[in-house]
């Protein structure tokens, strides 16, 4: 075993990594643009996010595009964030928005 593999796995617990379980859907941005914008602002602040593209129309520009997905635990400071929401004790259904700021 490679020597810097073995110090990662004594320092690394494999309990500390996110499991895709973990994900929750912040929003549908209305554009690529809006999507990496909101990225940018959530990395600055120390949120890790995704951006999944979800429509085979990705080329033409056509419908709901793009995804972005933060963990579980920096939901409401992610929605505080980007300004989809104050952040205070939303329901699981309201967890999702559009890039116009306007639950669906």
């Amino acid at each position: 075993m490679n020597p810097l593999q073995r110090l990662f796995r004594l320092f690394a617990s494999p309990a500390s990594e996110p499991r895709p379980d973990d994900l929750v859907l912040l929003g549908r941005p209305t554009s690529e643009a809006e999507a990496e914008l909101w990225r940018n602002i959530l990395s600055q602040w120390g949120v890790h996010s995704l951006i999944k593209n979800v429509s085979a129309l990705a080329y033409i520009r056509l419908g709901d595009m793009f995804e972005v997905w933060v963990l579980q635990h920096d939901l409401e400071y992610a929605l505080e964030l980007v300004g989809l929401g104050d952040g205070q004790n939303l329901p699981e259904d309201q967890a999702v928005h559009d890039g116009t700021g306007q639950q669906p």
